[in-house]
């Protein structure tokens, strides 16, 4: 059974009058933002172009990759067993969790951050906190292979600060069409799916389910949350409770993968046989576009997911996004674990409270490093978008 927490500062935004009555606390500021854009090309022989652009000027430079393909294979899946509390747990190294997503973290930010790269970056955060905003890193990559790598767990050693502790980190999709209205929050309206394959383990569904209900919990309580579910695992059963009624976030729990013929990400629904099938990311955002007022997809993988690997999402997040879907977080921190129930509650706290996405993932990943201590859980979720603003 999961704990119950009472309101705390994660969730208390809002609070209830004396007569029962939904009262809001004082309304989040608008947050200005100092961008740095840095955008990776298309390169080869491990050398890559980069072009950074913020308000204090613009450079170019190479970066090469700190790795050969086989070391940073072994660094990746060594950093990804790490989120793997029972595998963790196994193995054998001196470093611990944390130590190893530093140690990535650093040599990854030591290869993008050099030379003029770092000039310009110190002389924008100087700038920002002159004027007092906010320091935002949007992240363009075009190589497919430098997608998958974890660029969350960046790691500033002359600050012994990671990035998107201080900075929100957002990794930018140009878009081919964009509809994007704004939500009229509260409440948030959520629509939640968990798709468990016949070989899961329906208990195992029904605490992935519990969890999210716990961690919107409060917020369901104040109404500034509405959380329903998907009554099927279908294709058909989506697009049913897609037309019921205007929902801000469809907040997935399932497998996913990419296939490697087509090179396109897919989830995994049952067909109106009771089996699975894979549907593409071009075939779930037409779906999904039977939601105009929809703003936020959340992929997440379920307990017992067979693909090897967490981030089996990252392909079909960048797509669902270029497509014209506004912001896909692909927070893929296991469901059903104490990470995921520490951000799930974080996030839709911030977000119920009209923070900009950005900032409430920044928001739930502090939560993790605050709560669990010892664990690269807080680097797992990432955020994909078309709108810088975000708002």
């Amino acid at each position: 059974m999961f704990r119950s927490r009472a309101i705390g500062a994660r969730a208390a935004f809002y609070m209830r009058g004396s007569e029962g009555q939904r009262r809001r606390l004082p309304k989040v500021e608008p947050i200005e933002y100092l961008e740095f854009q840095i955008q990776i090309e298309q390169g080869r022989d491990g050398e890559y172009p980069v072009t950074v652009t913020s308000a204090a000027g613009q450079v170019q430079a190479m970066m090469r990759l700190p790795f050969d393909p086989q070391a940073l294979e072994n660094e990746i899946e060594a950093l990804h067993a790490a989120l793997r509390p029972d595998e963790g747990r196994r193995r054998k190294k001196e470093d611990g969790p944390e130590q190893e997503a530093q140690a990535f973290g650093q040599a990854l930010f030591d290869a993008l951050f050099r030379g003029e790269v770092r000039a310009l970056y110190n002389t924008s955060r100087y700038q920002a906190a002159e004027d007092g905003k906010l320091l935002r890193l949007t992240l363009s990559i075009e190589p497919q292979e430098l997608a998958p790598l974890p660029w969350e767990s960046l790691y500033d050693a002359q600050l012994s600060e990671y990035v998107c502790h201080a900075t929100p980190l957002v990794r930018y999709v140009a878009v081919l069409e964009s509809d994007q209205p704004s939500i009229s929050t509260p409440p948030l309206r959520i629509l939640g799916m968990i798709v468990n394959p016949g070989d899961g383990s329906p208990p195992a569904a029904q605490d992935e389910k519990q969890q999210l209900e716990e961690a919107t919990s409060h917020l369901q309580a104040l109404e500034l949350v509405e959380l329903e579910w998907v009554e099927g695992q279908s294709a058909r059963s989506l697009v049913q409770a897609l037309e019921r009624q205007e929902w801000h976030v469809f907040h997935f729990i399932g497998d996913g993968g990419l296939d490697r013929n087509t090179g396109e990400g897919f989830v995994i629904l049952d067909d109106d046989a009771g089996q699975s099938r894979r549907l593409s990311a071009t075939q779930l955002r037409w779906l999904l576009s039977k939601c105009k007022s929809l703003q936020l997809v959340w992929l997440n993988a379920r307990v017992g997911a067979r693909g090897d690997r967490p981030d089996r999402f990252t392909n079909t997040a960048a797509l669902l996004v270029q497509k014209g879907i506004p912001a896909v977080l692909s927070a893929q921190l296991g469901a059903n674990s104490p990470a995921t129930e520490t951000f799930t509650e974080a996030f839709y706290a911030a977000l119920a409270a009209s923070m900009p996405l950005d900032l409430a993932v920044t928001k739930g990943r502090m939560a993790i490093q605050t709560e669990q201590g010892d664990t690269p859980a807080w680097s797992a979720p990432v955020l994909h978008a078309h709108s810088p603003g975000l708002q």
